[in-house]
């Protein structure tokens, strides 16, 4: 009998099925068989690969440790021991944890980071005002980088002025604010300067009249000035200047 062909596996001999030693799509089994070549089909075992294999044999095959029982002539085969899978954690963003196969050791799986982009934080928020996003991205990042920078604007009541613009201040007209080139170490936002307006003095026989959302207001005239043949200088107030000629 030529022993390089496969004699046809008997089925007492079969326990375990031949589909049952497909493992991570691999189909490998190797073993070094030394077969007397006076052995008869009663004093052998065929294993799940079909080949005759002698009593006292172990091999690996599909992923699984087999052997053939001296006593029973039966094949057995238990799975590779795999190391358990390392509980890895991923730093970096949009990276999750996959299994793949071991190319150390192509029975079993290990862990590893890799990339998936739809795990990247989508931005549904935007900057605060005076604030944009600068988008980056760094070599070996998954994700692209958004960051909220300064823009080179003053921000004052939720509105945003541009370097040298007047700044409208309606809780007290008399100060001029205006936006100016300088950085607010804290905010990183422009500075508002401020400075007082100083309003001219009335005439003598004018009053000032506060205005509502004015800063110094008008003068009004409330007397009329008169000068004595002595030089002296008085002032009549216009209602008495009118009683004085007859006039009520």
């Amino acid at each position: 009998m030529d022993l390089t062909e496969r004699p046809p596996p008997p089925t007492d001999l079969l326990p375990i099925n031949k589909g049952d030693f497909k493992h991570l799509g691999q189909d490998r089994c190797h073993t070094e068989r030394h077969l007397n070549p006076n052995f008869t089909f009663n004093a052998i075992c065929v294993g799940p690969d079909g080949l005759p294999s002698m009593p006292g044999d172990i091999w690996s095959c599909n992923c699984n440790n087999c052997s053939c029982n001296v006593d029973t002539l039966t094949v057995i085969c238990k799975p590779v021991l795999c190391p358990p899978l390392v509980n890895e954690t991923c730093t970096l963003k949009g990276y999750i944890v996959v299994p793949k196969v071991d190319p150390e050791n192509p029975c079993c799986m290990k862990t590893e980071c890799r990339c998936n982009t739809s795990s990247c934080i989508q931005i549904e928020e935007s900057c605060p005002i005076g604030f944009k996003y600068d988008v980056t991205y760094t070599e070996g990042d998954c994700c692209l980088n958004y960051n909220c920078v300064p823009m080179d604007v003053c921000v004052v009541n939720n509105s945003t002025y541009q370097p040298g613009e007047v700044i409208p201040n309606t809780d007290n007209p008399c100060e001029r604010c205006k936006c100016t080139d300088d950085k607010d170490n804290m905010s990183m936002l422009n500075k508002v300067k401020c400075s007082s307006r100083i309003c001219d003095s009335c005439s003598p026989g004018y009053n000032n009249q506060i205005i509502k959302g004015t800063c110094c207001g008008t003068c009004n005239k409330v007397s009329c000035i008169k000068t004595l043949d002595n030089g002296t200088t008085i002032f009549l107030e216009l209602r008495k200047q009118k009683e004085q000629r007859g006039v009520t």
